[in-house]
């Protein structure tokens, strides 16, 4: 007995070392975060208020300093993304794109990805997520069928990645319907201050005989900072009722109210592409990008679908970040995206 003491002591001190030594690494890491976070401050601190306050389009609150790969993401100035040629290693994720790119369509899970992106780059980021209602997105109509409290917890966890992704005045846009408005709009009011619960009174509803059938959507505007934060009202402005009716006493066009007619995206629409089934219409993406952001800012959409989102973006003179599970559903957003880079460069 007397022989194995000693070996067990030594091996437990060899655990101990061994323990130490890793806490001595963390520690390090933590330092080298801090010296960062602190130069940085140095550096930035005198023009901080002013950024805030009065921000220049492209100045994201510390994103051109981050050493992440958001870091790259430049102004509209290239009329063409430059292809990433680098291969990937073992420590690198092949799904980051270059730090030279433009804007960039990410394949893979939003959950995974989001996290990737530095805070406080995105100026507004927009979420159409699935339903929860048997749909099949791309990998069948079982997955869109989650207990309830499951689906909710996802909905929430999305949510918070997405906020930590937010520039201070950025602002969040969450799509749903009815079924689940009341806890999605209990769930973001949490973690955000709200500006407006819109109804999206989509004409061409779905017709019912059972009950009376759903006509709108909610889509819940969320912002970082009620008073910085901004509005933008001369591009989404509509003709008031007296314009339309002739009255001369009109006195031009009015800011749209919290109920958008906006028809849903029929097989037959021009904008329609095929093979997925809750394509959005560009009328009402192009609405929340122009009263929400400034040209160069970045667009995110964490659950790209089509591209609408993006491809808005694109036209805009915003800069983009898409995510999209479903590796078809990449390929047919570059393409929608290569093919309005086409149309552009062939009206100039």
């Amino acid at each position: 007995m007397l022989s194995r003491q000693p070996r067990r002591d030594e091996t437990e001190l060899g655990s101990a070392v061994d323990s130490l030594r890793d806490e001595v690494r963390v520690l390090r890491d933590v330092l080298d975060e801090i010296r960062e976070a602190l130069q940085w401050q140095n550096n930035n601190a005198a023009d901080f208020p002013e950024l805030v306050q009065n921000r220049e389009p492209l100045g994201q609150t510390g994103c051109e300093t981050q050493t992440d790969w958001s870091a790259g993401l430049q102004p509209p100035s290239q009329p063409t993304e430059i292809p990433d040629n680098t291969e990937p290693t073992p420590d690198t994720p092949p799904t980051l794109p270059s730090r030279e790119l433009l804007s960039e369509v990410l394949h893979g899970d939003c959950y995974e990805l989001l996290p990737t992106i530095p805070s406080g780059c995105v100026e507004c980021l927009f979420i159409d997520p699935q339903y929860n209602i048997g749909l099949d997105y791309g990998s069948g109509s079982q997955a869109d069928r989650l207990p309830p409290e499951i689906y909710l917890r996802q909905m929430e966890r999305l949510a918070q990645l997405a906020v930590e992704r937010l520039t201070p005045t950025g602002s969040l846009w969450f799509l749903c319907p009815e079924k689940w408005a009341d806890e999605m709009g209990i769930m973001l009011s949490k973690l955000l201050p709200r500006r407006n619960r819109i109804i999206w009174r989509e004409t061409f509803g779905q017709y019912r005989e059972t009950s009376y059938p759903s006509g709108h959507r909610h889509l819940f505007y969320h912002v970082m900072d009620e008073k910085l934060s901004p509005f933008f009202t001369d591009e989404i402005r509509v003709p008031s009722q007296r314009m339309l009716s002739g009255d001369k006493r009109a006195a031009g066009p009015r800011v749209p109210d919290d109920v958008w007619e906006i028809p849903r995206l029929v097989g037959n629409a021009s904008e329609r592409v095929e093979g997925h089934p809750c394509q959005l219409p560009e009328a009402m993406l192009k609405r929340i990008v122009l009263c929400s952001t400034r040209p160069g800012d970045l667009i995110a959409d964490p659950m790209s679908g089509t591209g609408t989102t993006l491809r808005v973006a694109q036209i805009l003179g915003r800069r983009y970040l898409g995510i999209e599970k479903e590796a078809r559903f990449v390929d047919l957003i570059k393409d929608r995206l290569a093919q309005e880079r086409q149309r552009e460069m062939f009206l100039q």
